[in-house]
């Protein structure tokens, strides 16, 4: 759902303000979704890839800037990893 993001972005634009996106992946919000989760490891990236192609295309032209990709490696053992990638997850 892109409502609260499509809302702030408008409300800068008419504003003339730049809007910094952040973050495209930040792994310790996509564990909270389902659809992440279940993942099989072959298809990670290509998920990955059609996600911030939604989300980072939906706003084409009124973003200025995205940080794409942030905190992606655990600190610890006990953070959870993708196996496969080592990622959080």
């Amino acid at each position: 759902n892109y409502t609260g993001l499509d809302r702030v972005v408008a409300w800068a634009g008419q504003r003339g303000w730049p809007v910094h996106g952040h973050v495209l992946v930040y792994p310790w919000a996509n564990v909270q979704s389902s659809w992440w989760r279940a993942l099989p490891v072959g298809e990670v990236e290509t998920e990955m890839n059609r996600f911030i192609d939604n989300l980072a295309g939906r706003q084409r032209g009124k973003i200025w800037a995205w940080d794409v990709l942030n905190e992606c490696f655990a600190n610890n053992a006990n953070e959870p990893q993708h196996a496969a990638t080592g990622l959080l997850t």
